[in-house]
């Protein structure tokens, strides 16, 4: 059985990065149903942009592309 990704942004008490944490939610769902690349770009560089902490930045984008790759996996964040 395949386990499941959970792909998770890092969430403060301010409203924008739980803002961020919706949109990036919203795109994954998005991206999981139409595997359009374009998508996907905007959700690496959304994080890439808005996560400070590097190894959270790598672990999360690495998550995205082995959920590219594999085709399959959770979309939840």
């Amino acid at each position: 059985m395949e386990r499941k990704k959970n792909i998770s942004v890092n969430i403060k008490r301010n409203k924008r990065n739980i803002k961020i944490k919706s949109k990036v939610k919203k795109l994954v769902k998005r991206y999981t149903k139409t595997k359009d690349d374009k998508v996907f770009n905007r959700i690496v560089s959304l994080i890439d942009n808005k996560e400070k902490n590097v190894n959270k930045k790598s672990r999360l984008i690495k998550k995205l592309y082995s959920l590219r790759n594999k085709g399959k996996g959770d979309s939840r964040i």
